[in-house]
C-alpha cells in the first residue's frame, strides 16, 4: 500500500515541494498506522486477560474499557487506511483535473488522519503507560 502511493507520487506532475509534503504525510500515516495495529493488539490481549479475570467489577470495568479502546482503534485504522488508499486514485484525478485543490485537500486529509492516529496513541500511552518503541526494546531484551 505504501509503496503504490509512493510509485504514484513520484509519477505525479505535482510540484517538488508539494511532493515532498505528500510523501512525508503518506509516510507518516503508514507509520501511525503500523504503531496503531500493535496498539490494537495489545488492547485485544489486555481485554482478554481481563476477561479471563477475576468476575470483579473491576476486571469487568478494564474489559470494557479495553473494548471500547479496540472499537475507536479499529475506526481510526480503518479511516487511515481510506486515506492512505485515496493517495494514488487522488493523484489520477488530478492529473487528469490539473486541479491543486486536489493535492491541497489530500495533503489536508492525511494530516487530520495523522493527528487523529497520534491523539489515539497518546491515549493509549496515558492509560497503558507503554509506547510502541518501549515495547520495541523490552522485546529485544527478553
Amino acid at each position: 500500500m505504501l509503496g503504490e502511493a509512493r510509485e504514484a507520487i513520484k509519477r505525479s506532475r505535482i510540484p517538488p515541494d508539494r511532493k515532498a509534503d505528500l510523501t512525508r504525510e503518506t509516510r507518516d500515516l503508514y507509520d501511525n498506522i503500523t504503531k496503531g495495529v500493535w496498539k490494537l493488539k495489545r488492547v485485544r490481549r489486555i481485554r482478554e486477560l481481563a476477561m479471563k479475570g477475576s468476575a470483579s467489577a473491576n476486571s469487568a470495568g478494564i474489559a470494557r474499557e479495553a473494548s471500547d479502546m479496540e472499537s475507536r482503534l479499529l475506526d481510526e485504522l480503518n479511516r487511515s487506511l481510506d486515506a492512505l488508499l485515496a493517495v494514488p486514485a487522488s493523484l489520477m484525478k488530478l492529473e487528469m483535473a490539473a486541479d491543486d485543490q486536489v493535492i491541497d485537500r489530500l495533503i489536508t486529509n492525511l494530516d487530520e488522519a495523522n493527528l487523529r492516529m497520534k491523539d489515539l496513541a497518546d491515549a493509549y500511552e496515558e492509560v497503558h503507560g507503554t509506547s510502541y518503541s518501549q515495547s520495541q526494546s523490552q522485546a529485544a531484551h527478553r
